[in-house]
């Protein structure tokens, strides 16, 4: 079990979630996770089938973990759900809600249910969203942004996003970080799941790494902000093992995905390890392309994770 990351103020443990285990058989499900979140945006990553749904379900009360516990707002989920229900937001995936409505019509509705709702005019306009036409009519990324609106119709304190980028062209996932990111401004607490790597670095303030239904990494924006990184592209499957030999110490070197590679030090990555790499990639008949430094990115530890099958994040 991967230890738990530390918090010292209450506020940072709004969701806790601690050693839940369902266990579906043959390996399937997800085993003994532990985590807490407090403020900000956190990307739950993974390959298929690794258990991000049955994570987010559980968290949400949706689904009854034979072992564990989870507690949001120092609330049990499967306890307190109906109370939790008017604190929480979520976009599960496939949802198309009533058909024939309107989405101001459709906002309104829920907005109804909540003792503290947003306006569904003030939604409509965040979200661009038009309302010249029933729901069955948008576009998939209309619908979208129609579902994330719904999940904030309550002013939640946490929100859940099953994959809220699904089906938005470049400029729509563009607009929506951009809301999503201004509701964690203002304390919203979010858990976002996505195959995307742009969605990792451009809203994620920390990542969590689901492998086979085990949590497997815990990394945060800020712990990377100390680590340089130089990316390069060459010929796939060389031995990193012997660059890393010839690297600084506390150097990292590998292969993120096909072709792709990372070196990551804690001290500043200059002209001698740039000279390294080419020397490396000579020896091995190939050379590199398209060189760059910079700070480690969340979305290259999210890959390096996952590079057993990382064609399943693209």
């Amino acid at each position: 079990m991967l230890t738990p990351t530390s918090h010292e103020d209450r506020d940072d443990r709004i969701v806790e979630a601690c050693a839940i285990t369902l266990d579906y058989g043959s390996g399937q499900g997800i085993f003994d996770i532990s985590f807490s979140l407090g403020s900000g945006v956190t990307v739950l990553a993974g390959n298929n089938g690794a258990g991000k749904t049955t994570l987010m379900e559980s968290l949400q009360g949706l689904r009854n973990p034979q072992s564990g516990s989870v507690r949001i707002l120092g609330l049990d989920t499967f306890r307190h759900r109906a109370q939790l229900a008017l604190q929480t937001g979520s976009v599960l995936q496939g949802v198309t809600p009533y058909p024939t409505a309107k989405p101001r019509e459709f906002l309104a509705y829920l907005g109804r249910l909540y003792p503290t709702a947003r306006g569904a005019n003030e939604l409509m306009d965040i979200f661009q969203i038009p309302d010249t036409k029933s729901i069955k009519t948008l576009s998939g990324g209309e619908v979208q942004r129609l579902n994330c609106a719904a999940a904030l119709v309550g002013a939640p304190k946490v929100v859940f996003l099953d994959e809220p980028t699904a089906g938005l062209d470049p400029g729509g996932r563009a607009d929506l970080y951009g809301i999503l990111r201004e509701q964690a401004l203002h304390g919203v607490v979010m858990l976002i799941t996505t195959h995307l790597t742009e969605d990792i670095d451009q809203l994620a303030d920390r990542a969590l790494v689901l492998t086979q239904g085990n949590l497997t990494a815990d990394v945060s924006k800020k712990s990377l902000a100390s680590t340089e990184a130089l990316t390069f592209k060459c010929r796939t499957n060389l031995p990193t093992a012997q660059l890393l030999s010839a690297l600084p110490l506390e150097s990292t070197a590998r292969e993120t995905v096909k072709g792709h590679y990372l070196i990551t030090a804690q001290s500043h990555i200059g002209s001698e390890v740039i000279a390294t790499v080419e020397a490396w990639c000579a020896q091995n008949g190939t050379q590199p392309e398209n060189l760059s430094v910079g700070v480690e990115t969340l979305s290259s530890v999210v890959l390096s994770k996952l590079s057993k099958d990382s064609s399943q994040i693209s």
